[in-house]
């Protein structure tokens, strides 16, 4: 859950490789559909959340998944209400070893 590389692999008749696709790409979750893909959705494209987490000022959870947006390291921020529906996606930049380069 932690990685930031996720694939779909898809056989055709003959058991035979026919497409691979990395999903965990910001247009992935950007295409999440507020109030109509739900948990099992999100569960079954990304797999599990790195992290899961709950804020004040939202009620429900956050799943939070980390990916690579042209190279560079970010966030994708699923919230999921308390009936298990997306209502929003949020990204956010993920400074590793220190590199903010604000500091």
């Amino acid at each position: 859950p932690a990685g930031q590389e996720v694939y779909h692999m898809d056989f055709d008749a003959q058991r035979r490789l026919a497409r691979v696709e990395q999903v965990l790409t910001q247009e992935r979750f950007a295409a999440l559909q507020s109030g109509v893909d739900g948990q099992s959705d999100v569960l079954h494209t990304f797999g599990p959340p790195a992290l899961v987490e709950r804020v004040a000022s939202f009620n429900g959870d956050i799943w939070t998944y980390r990916i690579l947006d042209n190279g560079y390291p970010r966030q994708a921020h699923v919230h999921i209400d308390p009936a298990g529906l997306v209502q929003r996606v949020m990204f956010t930049d993920e400074f590793l070893n220190g590199d903010d380069p604000r500091d």
